[in-house]
């Protein structure tokens, strides 16, 4: 499954591209950065151009986990209209790791 881009460098200027990842509770969605492990609500204030407004992290939005979430799920409109590019979910942090931050309630980082 490939992962939807919508930015190519976070806020906070990591430079990695920030994907959209579903709250398995509640299946919302969500922008994460998993090179600084910050979360933003929107596409929008996901970009580097928004400016550093606000971050969270991942367990703010999806306390029970999270899961990928291809382009093709997304409905369109504006998560769908953000997606820039799609990237295999191989080339990318594991979600099980991302997950168990989530679960210890620790910030996830990319551990390459």
């Amino acid at each position: 499954m490939g992962l939807c881009v919508v930015s190519n460098c976070c806020p906070t200027g990591c430079g990695v591209p920030v994907v959209v990842l579903q709250a398995r509770a509640s299946r919302d969605l969500f922008c994460f950065c998993d090179l600084c492990g910050c979360a933003w609500a929107t596409p929008r204030e996901a970009q580097f151009d928004a400016g550093l407004n606000s971050v969270a992290r991942p367990q703010s939005f999806a306390p029970s986990g999270v899961d990928p979430i291809a382009r093709s799920q997304l409905v369109q409109g504006v998560w769908f209209d953000a997606v820039i590019a799609e990237i295999p979910e191989s080339d990318w942090t594991s979600i099980s790791e991302i997950n168990a931050a989530i679960a210890a309630d620790e910030r996830p980082t990319r551990s390459r």
